[in-house]
């Protein structure tokens, strides 16, 4: 499932309810280094977000293309996408 987030380090949570983006402060991030490299920041425990999520009302879409069709509509200037689960 896919999530709307804003851009920012610590990603903010789109709810379309035409407010802000929110924090979900209960779902910890963790980076992880892969040949020497730093990645971005995941989530350390994907199905704690996933219900943390549902419990704030953030809506998820099937796919990339659905999450993108909401962001255009909603007339997101800047944003991306955050993968949860398979």
């Amino acid at each position: 499932m896919y999530f709307v987030i804003s851009t920012h380090t610590k990603p903010r949570y789109y709810k379309f309810d035409g407010k802000e983006p929110i924090d979900v402060d209960t779902i910890r991030l963790t980076n992880e280094t892969l040949n020497g490299w730093r990645s971005e920041a995941v989530i350390a425990n994907p199905m704690q977000a996933i219900s943390e999520l549902y419990k704030h009302q953030i809506p998820y879409f099937s796919t990339k293309k659905e999450a993108r069709d909401m962001a255009v509509k909603h007339e997101l200037k800047s944003f991306k996408y955050q993968k949860i689960g398979s």
